[in-house]
């Protein structure tokens, strides 16, 4: 086993020798993690929070498809909703709204939309919610006639195109009820329209580097250090009393 200096001046060079290198150690650790590299170019072009296309544009409202929407919306309330002739509602609505049934269930009625009673109904009116490239989300509002005692019917509702130009149709994709507001009275849908909403973004996880575990490494061989010279220090104190203690007995 190794044995500590005889000589007190020794003994405190060892000392500063020690807590130096430790010093040392920890300010080396601290700089290879300050001096990483930065990421590659090419990492930062895949992340996702960078924009690699064109953001799609909604569909613009212009007087000829509001035309086109309104006629849509009208004829479905006046055969599907309203159950009249309902089968010929089929060929304007589109997979997912037939999804599950078939025209035989439509001509009987049996169809994914709110009954409405056609006796009461007074007049149809229907607002945008919201657009996106390929769908519009609207509400329509049904208001019956002033002596009826039908309700106010609000129900959401998406419509999606398929062609361009000339040849371009609307699909009714979904229908749902949203309220009831009271009888004979015309109401005002219960959203109004909102802009597309932004596209989620996700987020890369860090990677931590290795080079940052030299850094609890150096510190615990600073902690390490500290203690070990501390302990020498009490040592060469009990060391130094014993032999005061000693040359005292011997008088």
């Amino acid at each position: 086993m190794a044995q500590l200096p005889a000589s007190p001046r020794r003994r405190r060079r060892l000392v500063r020798v020690l807590v130096a290198a430790g010093v040392a150690c920890a300010i080396v650790a601290v700089g290879l993690v300050a001096d990483q590299d930065p990421p590659p170019e090419s990492a930062v072009e895949r992340s996702p929070l960078t924009p690699t296309g064109p953001v799609p544009t909604p569909i613009r409202m212009t007087p000829a498809i509001r035309r086109e929407v309104d006629a849509v919306i009208e004829r479905f309330v006046r055969t599907a909703v309203v159950r009249r002739d309902p089968g010929s509602a089929w060929s304007i609505a589109s997979p997912n709204l037939r999804a599950g049934s078939t025209l035989g269930d439509w001509r009987r009625g049996d169809l994914p939309a709110h009954p409405y009673p056609a006796s009461a109904l007074r007049a149809i009116d229907w607002r945008v919610v919201y657009r996106e490239p390929d769908r519009l989300g609207v509400d329509v509002m049904l208001v019956p006639k002033a002596r009826s005692s039908a309700a106010v019917s609000v129900s959401t509702a998406e419509l999606t195109p398929i062609g361009r130009g000339a040849d371009r149709r609307w699909l009714v994709d979904s229908w749902a009820p949203v309220a009831t507001l009271g009888t004979g009275a015309p109401a005002a849908p219960a959203r109004t329209e909102t802009s597309v909403a932004a596209p989620d973004l996700a987020y890369d996880e860090g990677k931590l580097s290795p080079r940052w575990l030299l850094v609890p490494a150096s510190l615990g061989l600073v902690l390490v250090l500290t203690l070990g010279a501390f302990a020498l220090r009490a040592s060469l104190r009990a060391r130094r009393a014993e032999r005061l203690y000693r040359a005292h007995a011997r008088r």
